[in-house]
């Protein structure tokens, strides 16, 4: 009687069950790679969708009534959120069928070994069939783990929720776009976009002023700890996709005084992607209040350099003006960083006025030159006062730099609007009036003046009783 008989029939046996775990996977893989193909045409029309829906909002601006023209947001909201939604999806499922091709791939090594058990004799047989049932029972083992992950697929009542919500957030009402956004993750908790919009009109409802002049007004650390948490919990459910998260969880941390946050969320933002300047900006200034000189100038020169690499343009101004805003807070809330504060901010005002007029600036004034800033004060919600300027040479590089105090001894902020860039010579004098709406009006008024990049001289004026 051959002794090999049984072993044989065993391996007959586990052949058989290869086969049809092999099919088995093979018939998944299919169905994961149909069902990617079918969200990605999904995904493709959601995308479509989204853009005319966003051209009809351009196109409807100022032609039509408010609820209407809301509607149509609502709308350009959704499709986007839907598109971004189903791309998830999409990349789920066609992960799931890479995920199976190599599960496959593994299983055809364990039917070699089982299938080689037949064919060699010896000692050998038992070891290749013992190694062969093992490679199988992994790859059953894996492929079932493969078909029991979740695939994300967010509810049309959150997405609805959502979009209503990031439409309020966006047209100033932060406080009711923070319910909206809640009720879209009740009706998702995994809903990670819901979290982010949820962080951010947290933010907006605790700082009002933030979109227009970059001031943090908030009082108590409740409002920011829950922005922080919700953006954290977004990072957890979408990791490394989004720079709005990491950016919101630094900001927030900075001026909450925070910096080891704040420096671990700026390096979390990096990773994602190092060409964005608001991150290392904002990295230097936390640097900068942690004593570490060397590190901040690094990151400031870096971070206005990208800001500046195309030239003047709205973005670089209002990249700068938040940079401007965050070494002011260190030097008000760090008092021993301040003058490293201010040798910062003046770097960034002479590369910004590098870059708007197109030339290098020494950072060193003209002797003799005399510049005045004459009137300084708020008035009627707008920024008042005369700047007058004598004995300058031809082609003077001549900026003024506006900062308002909305807070009652509290730091300064430099609202993207507030600074001017000339090229001027001789004698000469302009009135300047900028309006300004604010929620916090400020309770006091600053501009710095800058000539050839350097600074030459500081005026404050007064503000209004303080509204926050």
């Amino acid at each position: 009687m051959d002794d090999a008989g049984p072993l044989k029939r065993h391996i007959a046996i586990t052949l058989s069950l290869l086969a049809v775990l092999a099919a088995g996977l093979a018939i998944a893989q299919h169905d994961a790679g149909t069902k990617e193909s079918t969200t990605a045409r999904e995904t493709t029309r959601a995308a479509v969708r989204a853009l005319r829906a966003n051209v009809d909002v351009v196109a409807g601006r100022g032609v039509e009534g408010r609820r209407r023209a809301e509607a149509r947001k609502v709308d350009a909201a959704r499709d986007t959120l839907r598109q971004r939604a189903l791309a998830t999806t999409r990349i789920t499922w066609n992960t799931r069928s890479t995920q199976y091709t190599t599960v496959i791939a593994v299983l055809a090594a364990a039917l070699f070994f089982v299938g080689y058990a037949l064919v060699v004799d010896g000692p050998l047989r038992p070891y290749s069939f013992g190694l062969g049932v093992a490679t199988g029972i992994f790859a059953a083992a894996w492929g079932a783990w493969i078909f029991h992950l979740p695939i994300p697929e967010t509810p049309t009542r959150a997405i609805d929720a959502a979009a209503r919500a990031t439409v309020l957030s966006a047209g100033g009402r932060p406080g009711e776009a923070v319910a909206g956004f809640s009720r879209a993750i009740a009706a998702d908790g995994d809903y990670g976009a819901a979290f982010l919009g949820r962080s951010r009109a947290r933010l907006l409802a605790a700082n009002p002023d933030y979109p227009v002049s970059g001031a943090f007004t908030a009082r108590g650390d409740r409002a920011s700890r829950l922005a922080i948490g919700d953006a954290e919990q977004a990072q957890a459910l979408d990791p490394g996709k989004d720079l709005l998260g990491p950016g919101l969880i630094a900001l927030q941390a900075f001026f909450a005084g925070r910096m080891d946050e704040a420096l671990t969320a700026t390096q979390s933002a990096m990773a994602i992607n190092p060409h964005v300047p608001d991150a290392w900006l904002l990295r230097g200034a936390a640097q900068l209040a942690r004593g570490d000189r060397g590190g901040a100038d690094a990151s400031l020169t870096r971070g206005m350099g990208l800001a500046t690499a195309g030239g003047a343009s709205e973005r670089a101004r209002r990249v700068a003006a938040n940079a401007l805003t965050e070494l002011a807070w260190v030097a008000h809330d760090r008092p021993r960083r301040a003058a490293d504060a201010r040798r910062a901010a003046d770097r960034i005002v002479a590369a910004e006025t590098a870059a708007t007029l197109r030339r290098p600036v020494e950072a060193t004034a003209p002797a003799g030159a005399i510049v005045r800033v004459t009137g300084l004060r708020w008035s009627a919600a707008r920024l008042r006062l005369r700047l007058a300027w004598d004995r300058l040479p031809p082609g003077t590089a001549l900026t003024a730099v506006a900062y308002e105090r909305p807070l009652p001894r509290g730091a300064w902020t430099q609202p993207s609007a507030l600074a001017l860039f000339l090229a001027v010579s001789g004698s000469g004098a302009r009135d300047i009036a900028a309006p300004a709406a604010r929620v916090c009006r400020p309770t006091a008024v600053r501009v710095d003046v800058f000539l050839d990049g350097a600074r030459v001289g500081t005026t404050t004026g007064p503000g209004v009783a303080p509204t926050c």
